[in-house]
């Protein structure tokens, strides 16, 4: 239903005056004129009346509307909240079992780090002692040798 604009509404005069060849100061011209202009503002007043009254029907129809409205948005709030806490609860989670992996990962580290630093330690005194070895080795060596040189010059000097 296209909406009209009441035409009356903003002070124009109506279309249909009274047509009378009297004098503008005659009681009966200012009677018929006075009754005129109470028979038109009473016609606006019905008219805004109407208008009114059609306001007041159409009110509970847009406080239902409103009401429904603002129920599906609250609705629509609530199931944004529940989905945001759960999405944020998940990342908590996750953010919670990475820095444990992280944890894990760091302290296992400093083990093995401690185990290679003992391995190295074990090696370096491996090597100083098998240096060792060698150095007494090769002295005992020399020193044997030494006893073969002396043995065969004292077997010559015997035998000869």
């Amino acid at each position: 239903m296209p909406r009209q604009l009441n035409k009356n509404l903003f002070g124009d005069q109506p279309s249909a005056q009274p047509l009378n060849n009297k004098s503008p100061q005659s009681p009966d011209h200012m009677a018929q004129d006075l009754s005129y202009k109470i028979n038109h503002q009473e016609r606006k007043i019905q008219q805004l009346t109407q208008e009114l009254q059609k306001i007041h029907l159409k009110i509970p129809q847009l406080e239902g509307l409103n009401k429904n409205l603002f129920e599906k948005n609250q609705a629509n709030i609530k199931r944004l909240e529940t989905a945001v806490k759960s999405n944020l609860q998940n990342i908590l989670n996750k953010f919670s079992r990475l820095t444990s992996k992280v944890n894990e990962r760091s302290i296992e580290q400093m083990k093995v780090q401690d185990l290679i630093a003992r391995q190295n330690s074990v090696l370096q005194q491996y090597e100083l002692r098998l240096n060792k070895m060698q150095k007494i080795i090769t002295e005992q060596e020399m020193q044997l040798m030494n006893y073969k040189s002396t043995l065969k010059q004292l077997q010559k000097k015997h035998y000869l």
